[in-house]
């Protein structure tokens, strides 16, 4: 009869080695999995954010109204809030109508930049309504939104179509991502060539950018998003500078 021998205390101690290096190596590919997963759910949240903030303000400014004292601002806003008074179909359709309820259709949308949060948030509640529902998130969290203004001489931190009785010439939108290194480029919908050639003086899209204050020391941070809206029918400033004239042939 023969006897059967056992596992030697070696051979115990290289199973034990080789089921710790298996489960080692499974916990380490199962970690890098779940941190690309989050990568990838910040990522796409924020790059949602900025497409849902950079599309509704388009569409918002594209039938925006200059406003009245009693409906308010059409455009009204700073760096990090915005308030756009808009309606479904454009103004000039229904010059000729003196009701009411050719206005009834107003919408007033408001966005902001929750700086604690990183937070994107919007509201949008019709005039007739007064005031509406709380703000709901957009996407983020982001590092930085930034509004500005053109009047047609330079861009502006703050404006109000109100009391300047007119919209302004462009609104930009730029949003950084996460605190990044300088680079000399723009985001991803940036060009090299000139978005706006015919643009009047002041109209510089690398002006305040540095992301840090008016030290001109400070290297330029370009953002991770960057659009520039022009507003349709708007007008510059009387007083407005403009570009040198073309030469007289």
């Amino acid at each position: 009869m023969t006897s059967r021998r056992g596992f030697s205390l070696l051979e115990v101690l290289v199973a034990i080695a080789l089921i710790g290096a298996l489960l080692g190596a499974m916990f380490a590919f199962s970690w890098d999995m779940l941190s690309v997963r989050d990568r990838l759910l910040l990522e796409t949240n924020r790059a949602r954010g900025a497409a849902l903030l950079l599309d509704a303000v388009e569409g918002d400014l594209l039938t925006c109204v200059v406003g009245d004292a009693a409906r308010g601002s059409g455009i009204q806003g700073d760096a990090t809030t915005l308030s756009i008074l808009s309606r479904a179909v454009p103004a000039r359709l229904a010059i000729a109508h003196a009701s009411e309820l050719v206005f009834a259709d107003l919408e007033r949308s408001r966005y902001r930049f929750r700086m604690g949060s990183g937070l994107i948030e919007a509201q949008r509640t019709p005039v007739v309504m007064g005031s509406g529902a709380g703000y709901e998130a957009m996407g983020g969290p982001v590092a930085r939104v930034r509004f500005r203004y053109h009047d047609g001489s330079g861009w502006r931190d703050r404006y109000d179509s109100l009391a300047e009785d007119r919209l302004p010439l462009a609104v930009e939108i730029a949003i950084w991502y996460a605190d990044t290194e300088p680079d000399d480029g723009f985001g991803s919908e940036s060009s090299a060539e000139d978005p706006w050639p015919d643009a009047p003086a002041g109209f510089d899209d690398l002006a305040g950018f540095d992301d840090a204050g008016d030290d001109p020391a400070t290297p330029v941070v370009a953002p991770d998003r960057l659009r520039v809206i022009l507003v349709p029918d708007a007008a510059a400033s009387p007083d407005a500078e403009t570009g040198p004239e073309d030469p007289e042939p």
